[in-house]
C-alpha cells in the first residue's frame, strides 16, 4: 500500500508538471501575438516555472550573422549572457544548435566547449529550439548558480519538451513579424560537424 501510494504521488506529480507546461506554452503563444520579444520573455518566464534554477537565457539564430546571439534574459545574472553570440558548434550553446540535442552539464567550469568562464554559472542545461518542421531556432539556456543538484532526466525531457513547443509558438510570431525563417524542413543555421 506504500508502494501503491508512492506511485500515485508520482503519477499526481506528473499531472501536475504536465498542466504547468501546458500553461506556460498557452502563455508563450498568447505573448507571440504581441512580439516576438514577449514570446522571449514567456519563454525564459515558462522555463524558470518548470525547472528549478536561477537564470534562464535565450540564444537566437541571426540569419544575417549566421551566429547565434543572447537576445533575452531572466534570472539571478541575467545581464551577462545578453549580446553573447557563437557560431554553430561553438561553446556549449553553438553544440545544441548544431547537433540539435540537449546538452547539460554539472560543472560548467570542468567543461572545455563552456565559454564564458567568469559567469558564475555552476550548472547549464542547454536545450535547442526546435520547430515542427526541423528547423532550430535557437538554444534555450537553463542555469544554476549553485551545485545544489544535476539535471536530472525528468528535468531535461521536461525542458526539450517544453523548448519545442516553445519554438513553435516563437515561429509563428517570426512569420508575423515578416523575419526570414528556413524553409520547410531544412534547418535553421548549418549543421555542426559531428566531433
Amino acid at each position: 500500500s506504500i508502494a501503491l501510494c508512492a506511485h500515485r504521488l508520482d503519477q499526481m506529480e506528473e499531472l501536475r508538471r504536465a498542466v504547468e507546461m501546458s500553461s506556460c506554452v498557452t502563455a508563450v503563444f498568447l505573448e507571440s501575438s504581441h512580439s516576438t520579444n514577449s514570446a522571449y520573455d514567456a519563454i525564459l518566464e515558462g522555463a524558470l516555472a518548470l525547472i528549478e534554477a536561477d537564470q534562464a537565457t535565450l540564444f537566437i539564430w541571426d540569419q544575417d550573422l549566421q551566429m547565434l546571439e543572447g537576445v533575452a534574459s531572466r534570472g539571478a545574472r541575467s545581464g551577462d549572457e545578453l549580446g553573447l553570440r557563437f557560431r554553430s558548434g561553438e561553446g556549449i550553446v553553438g553544440w545544441v544548435f548544431g547537433a540539435r540535442e540537449p546538452r547539460w552539464t554539472l560543472n560548467v567550469q570542468e567543461d572545455a566547449a563552456y565559454q564564458a568562464r567568469r559567469s558564475g554559472i555552476k550548472s547549464l542545461l542547454s536545450v535547442p529550439l526546435q520547430t515542427i518542421k526541423g528547423g532550430v531556432l535557437g538554444v534555450l539556456n537553463i542555469s544554476r548558480l549553485d551545485d545544489r543538484h544535476a539535471f536530472n532526466d525528468a528535468e531535461i525531457a521536461l525542458a526539450s519538451t517544453f523548448a519545442h513547443r516553445a519554438a513553435h509558438a516563437l515561429q509563428d510570431a517570426e512569420e508575423r513579424a515578416g523575419r526570414r525563417l528556413p524553409e520547410p524542413g531544412r534547418p535553421a543555421g548549418p549543421r555542426a560537424e559531428a566531433a
